[in-house]
Formats: C-alpha cells, sequence, structure tokens
C-alpha cells in the first residue's frame, strides 16, 4: 500500500486541513483503486465540497458511516453535505476510487515497479 495526497479542494467554502490517502496499484495494467479520508474546515456555511478529482472515477462517498449523494461532472466530484455544515465546523469525507491515471503515476510493467510524480495540482 501506498499513501499519497490526492483530490485537490476546487472551491474555498472550506479548506482543507488533512488528507489521508491510500492506494492499491495494479503495476501490469496501470491502473490504482483508492481511499481517501479528507479533513475540511467549513470557512462559510455550505451543503456542498467539490474537489477535483482528475481522471479518476468516484465509486462511493461517506461522511462517517453514512453514504452521501455526489456528483462527477467534468474533472470535478460534487459532494452533498447532509445537514449541510456551518462556519466553524470540521467535516471528515471518505472517498472510494478507481481509475488508470495518465499523470502523476509511471508505471513500469517489465520491471513490476511504478513511482510517483506529483504536484500540488496533481
Amino acid at each position: 500500500m501506498i499513501t499519497v495526497v490526492a483530490l485537490l479542494a476546487v472551491s474555498a467554502p472550506f479548506h482543507v486541513l488533512h488528507y489521508d490517502a491510500r492506494l492499491e496499484p495494479d503495476v501490469a495494467t496501470r491502473a490504482i483503486v483508492g481511499h481517501v479520508l479528507v479533513r475540511v474546515s467549513i470557512a462559510q456555511a455550505t451543503d456542498l465540497v467539490e474537489l477535483d478529482r482528475g481522471e479518476l472515477i468516484v465509486d462511493a462517498v461517506r461522511e462517517g458511516d453514512r453514504p452521501r449523494t455526489f456528483e462527477q461532472p467534468d474533472r470535478k466530484l460534487t459532494i452533498h453535505l447532509s445537514p449541510a455544515a456551518k462556519a466553524g465546523d470540521t467535516r471528515e469525507i471518505a472517498i472510494d476510487y478507481h481509475g488508470t491515471p495518465r499523470n502523476g503515476l509511471r508505471f513500469v510493467p517489465e520491471r513490476s515497479q511504478m513511482y510517483t510524480v506529483f504536484s500540488t495540482s496533481q
């Protein structure tokens, strides 16, 4: 298992405090399955959290043990909070995803290896 930072905040009604991301790579197929726990501090009341998901496909979103509804327009992940968050709240959102990223990870199947090439925009 590899720990990385993933899924960046797009809008500003909240600030990301912490990411705890875990990947399970499949080097042969150049694919990943991942899970990220995102802790956010709410700056202004909102019922949405929007993140950049890049080319990843989101399978599930939870807050605690409660599933949350979400959409995946373009390269974004829009998560509906229920109840809505108030300014000053801290929320933890768990996201399960998978995909075959074209950026950030380099797969070398002939050596059964992979390495990361991440920047803050990825």
